[in-house]
Formats: structure tokens, C-alpha cells, sequence
């Protein structure tokens, strides 16, 4: 698919990482993240949503999209499907990504890294990126996932599911960020919800 072009929200608690909405409607995934410190694309759309293994014939396109204060949303259609995706940058090293289909059937996610390999550790993905930098994609236990070198598949296990991206460009050792990554995809309908109840504070107080 074509790369195109994309519109990005830099905002999450002081991240540095960014994440957008494609404007190529076949991309069924956010846009990212954006190594803001690196001044570069991690990925082009690293967690898209497919009715197959690595979006082969995918039934699914973007059908709208929208940015709030505190969140990306992105609904997906197509062949009766509908599927709504947010995403919330919860703090400065973590985003939460939240899945919800309407459907039985099942869906899965894939994406690339631009440079780097996979390792795959319990049900966390981990890359040690070029530039030192550490990425990690946490899902849930009844996901199944395989994966090589900078490609990955997640087989998802129901219609609501949530994962959680974890980058970190300041040094951390990978027992720490594996500790973080597992803590954070288990308590992260609390954050989620946590990081609505902070914005809409701060738009109450303004």
C-alpha cells in the first residue's frame, strides 16, 4: 500500500512519540509512533486491524475518524463488520490501544517496524531499535502471536481487547520495561479511564 500521507497529534504527557490518522483509508491502524526525538517513523502503521493474517484480503476500511483531547478514535467497516479503535498516550512512555467489535468474527493484528527485529517474551513483543531505543507491544493472555524479524501477527482472543505500546528512549533495562509492559496491559482499562478523568479536569479548569 501506498505510504500517503498523514495527520499527527503530538500530545500525551510530555511522550516522545507521536501518533496519527492516515489519510489512505486501506490503512486500518494509527499512523506510528513518531520517534520525536529521532525525528522519524517507527512505523507506518504499526497495530492494524485485519480479518485475516497480515491483512490479507482485508474485509475492513477506515469509515471515520476523529481526534478528542484525550484520545484517537478510528471506526472500521466493512462486509457487516464494525469495529471501533481509541488511543490514549496515558504517560510519557505508554500508550493503550482499545479494540471493540461488533462482530464474532475473528480479527487480527499486524504491522512492521521500518528498522529493527521482534523478540517475542510471554505475550510481549520487544524490539531494540537502531538507535538504543526500546519498543514494546503488550497484549493480552488469550492472544496468540507469532512473529519474524520486523513483522508480527496477534490472532485476538475477543471482540474488546486492548494492548499497550511502550517506548522508551531514556535507558531502561529490558527486565524492567518487560515488568512495566505486563503491569500496564493488566491494569489498563484503570489507566485508560484514569487518563480521561485527568483531561477532562483540565478542560473543566480552563
Amino acid at each position: 500500500k501506498r505510504r500517503g500521507r498523514y495527520k499527527m497529534d503530538l500530545s500525551g504527557r510530555g511522550a516522545w512519540i507521536g501518533f496519527g490518522i492516515h489519510e489512505n483509508k486501506e490503512v486500518t491502524g494509527f499512523c506510528g509512533p513518531y520517534d520525536l526525538d529521532g525525528r522519524s517513523w517507527l512505523s507506518s502503521a504499526l497495530l492494524q486491524v485485519g480479518t485475516a493474517p497480515s491483512g490479507e484480503g482485508n474485509l475492513l476500511t477506515q469509515d471515520s475518524s476523529c481526534y478528542y483531547p484525550d484520545r484517537l478514535w478510528m471506526r472500521l467497516r466493512g462486509k457487516g463488520l464494525e469495529i471501533e479503535q481509541t488511543l490514549k498516550l496515558v504517560s510519557s512512555t505508554a500508550a493503550i490501544l482499545h479494540i471493540q467489535s461488533k462482530s464474532s468474527k475473528s480479527l487480527w493484528l499486524y504491522g512492521d517496524l521500518n528498522k529493527g527485529d521482534w523478540t517475542l517474551t510471554d505475550n510481549i513483543l520487544w524490539s531494540k531499535l537502531p538507535n538504543g531505543e526500546l519498543l514494546l507491544l503488550s497484549f493480552e493472555a488469550d492472544v496468540e502471536l507469532r512473529c519474524h524479524q520486523g513483522k508480527y501477527e496477534a490472532r485476538l482472543g475477543k471482540a474488546d481487547t486492548r494492548v499497550v505500546l511502550s517506548h522508551y528512549a531514556n535507558p531502561i533495562t529490558l527486565e524492567k520495561a518487560l515488568v512495566a509492559a505486563k503491569a500496564a496491559v493488566e491494569q489498563s482499562t484503570k489507566l485508560g479511564e484514569q487518563h480521561t478523568v485527568r483531561w477532562m479536569n483540565y478542560i473543566d479548569s480552563n
